[in-house]
Parts: structure tokens; C-alpha cells; sequence
């Protein structure tokens, strides 16, 4: 079987459940102001399973022509943690075939959460327009929502997933390798997106820029990593990562270590 014809049929099941991904969303849409949803199963092999309400028009280009190649996809599998959630917005600016071909349909600076297991990586895409684009902030300081959106999703489809035909998956262009259970330091580095700057929420519900590196330490925190550990880990010094940490504190106005720790684990709470 062609992988062309393969594509017609991952299109076919993929269109056919649209205007059903877009009643469980519309709810979630109207707090939120994210257009669409889509959730993508990627497997080892590059085949992939596709749940979305994004227009036919989207998956025609992104199915049939094989427009989603991948390569994105590829660079953040390779920095993730196993059943680890990992965010990442979208970069604004960046410019490549893929995001000219996602912004000419209209799909806009969204954030995406992966999720890493052993033989698959999940990935949940959250999208605003061009007109609202700026809606993601409203899912990084309300992480809870994503959450509990992605559980009444998994509820619904956990059975047409986990029970689908192989003959039913895309197949996507990238030809890099996927090992899910690579776990190297590198691979380890929590890299939320290209831009300079993070955004951390204090206390009080209010959005914090922090530096890349505060981010990365805050991560870690998060996790329970202890100065010296984060120290190897970023290939830092540990007196670098204990002035990092006490930055971090004084920007979120906090006073010790144990605050700071606690603030991290809600912040990355999935």
C-alpha cells in the first residue's frame, strides 16, 4: 500500500471525527480563546495517529501532501523526560516551511504539550488565530485547564485509541530516529521554546519573564534536583546556579529555597 493512499485513509478517519473533536472543545475554546485542539499520537516509526478540529482544507495539506514533516517535532522529542509534560510555545518569528505553512492556515503562536512514554510520544496542541493569538497565556497560568481538558479527552477517546487499526495512521516525512527511551543529560535539558525570555507565575497569579537559565533551574526544583545536581546537569558551577536561584527568588518575592520549590511544582504541575 502506497504511503499516499496510507495518507487518504489517516485523512479520511481524521476528518471524519472533526465536527466531534469540536463539540468537546467549543466549551474550552470560549474560556480559553484557543481555536482549535488537536492531539497527535507520534510512534516510533514515524506513522502517527491524528485527533483534530482543524479544517479539512488544514488536513488536506497537512495529511495528504505530507506538509507536517516532522523535523519540530524531532527536536523536542529529543529533550524530554519520559512521562514527563513538556511545554512548549510555538516561536513567533521563527521561519521555516513548516510554520509559513502552519501561519498561511491561520494557526497562530499556539503551545503544545508532549508527553513521552515508551513506545509512542503524545503531543496536544492548543491553537489560537492571528486575532487572538496572544490567548496562550491564558493556558500557561492556567495549567490546571489544560489538564483537565486532556483528561476528559483521553476519558472520551482512550478506547478508539488505544484499539485503532495500524491501516488508519498517517505517515509523516521526518526520517530522524525517535528513541522514547533515550535519557541522556542533553536530552534531559528542559528546552520550553527558542525565545530569550520564560514566564514563570508568582504567588499572587501574576506572569513573571524570567532568563532561560532561572526557567531551567526552576524546572529542576521542580523535580527535586538539588543545586549541585542542577550544576552537573547544566554545566554550570554551583556557586552560577545558586545565584540563579536566589535571582529567582527575589523576583517572585520569595524567601527561601522551600518557597521557591513550592512555587516550581505548581508552576510545572501537570
Amino acid at each position: 500500500m502506497s504511503k499516499l493512499f496510507k495518507n487518504h485513509i489517516a485523512y479520511q478517519y481524521t476528518s471524519s471525527l472533526a465536527d466531534e473533536i469540536d463539540k468537546l472543545w467549543e466549551p474550552f475554546s470560549q474560556i480559553s480563546g484557543m481555536n482549535k485542539f488537536s492531539h497527535i499520537r507520534i510512534f516510533k516509526d514515524w506513522k502517527y495517529l491524528m485527533h483534530t478540529n482543524v479544517e479539512n482544507s488544514f488536513l488536506q495539506d497537512y495529511i495528504i501532501n505530507s506538509k507536517g514533516i516532522g523535523e519540530d517535532f524531532a527536536d523536542q522529542m529529543t529533550k524530554i523526560l519520559l512521562n514527563t509534560p513538556y511545554f512548549y510555545c510555538w516561536p513567533i518569528l521563527k521561519q521555516n516551511d513548516f510554520y509559513d505553512f502552519l501561519r498561511y492556515h491561520n494557526l497562530w503562536n499556539g503551545l503544545s504539550v508532549y508527553v513521552k512514554s515508551s513506545d509512542y510520544v503524545d503531543i496536544y496542541d492548543f491553537t489560537p488565530t492571528q486575532e487572538n493569538c496572544d490567548a496562550k497565556h491564558f493556558l500557561l497560568n492556567n495549567r490546571t485547564f489544560v489538564h483537565d481538558f486532556i483528561k476528559i479527552y483521553t476519558h472520551r477517546y482512550k478506547h478508539t485509541i488505544d484499539n485503532h487499526s495500524e491501516e488508519i495512521r498517517g505517515t509523516l516525512g521526518c526520517k530522524k530516529p525517535i528513541d522514547p527511551e533515550a535519557n541522556t543529560s542533553n536530552q534531559n535539558r528542559y528546552l520550553l521554546q527558542e525565545q530569550k525570555d520564560k514566564l514563570l507565575v508568582d504567588k499572587k497569579g501574576k506572569t513573571i519573564i524570567v532568563t532561560h537559565r532561572q526557567y531551567e533551574c526552576a524546572y529542576y526544583l521542580s523535580i527535586g534536583k538539588t543545586a549541585k545536581e542542577m550544576a552537573i546537569i547544566l554545566g554550570l558551577s554551583h556557586r552560577t546556579v545558586e545565584k540563579h536561584i536566589d535571582q529567582l527568588k527575589e523576583k517572585l518575592d520569595l524567601y527561601s529555597k522551600s518557597e521557591l520549590m513550592s512555587l516550581a511544582i505548581d508552576n510545572f504541575r501537570f
